[in-house]
């Protein structure tokens, strides 16, 4: 599973005014939950600028993805094929 991060990753609310990652309806925090749960190979890919989002920064079900090794879009770069990791 691909989990990009973008520079506001970690303070994105949603209409309530709650951060998303907290909500644990949250489509997105459930599908990590359950990538991370289930074993399945999760690799954070920062965009944007974004940096690895520290585990006490994440809510406790998804704090595992601090653990994983990022791969980091470079500014500029056209498409999928640039990114190595995915070209496999």
């Amino acid at each position: 599973m691909l989990a990009l991060i973008g520079s506001r990753w970690l303070t994105v609310t949603g209409a309530d005014g709650q951060r998303r990652r907290d909500d644990p309806d949250d489509y997105v925090a459930m599908e990590l939950r359950l990538a991370l749960e289930s074993g399945l190979p999760v690799i954070p890919v920062l965009v944007h600028g974004a940096r690895m989002p520290p585990a006490d920064q994440l809510p406790e079900a998804i704090r595992a993805l601090a653990l994983q090794a990022a791969v980091a879009r470079a500014p500029g770069a056209a498409g999928v094929r640039e990114w190595p990791i995915m070209s496999r």
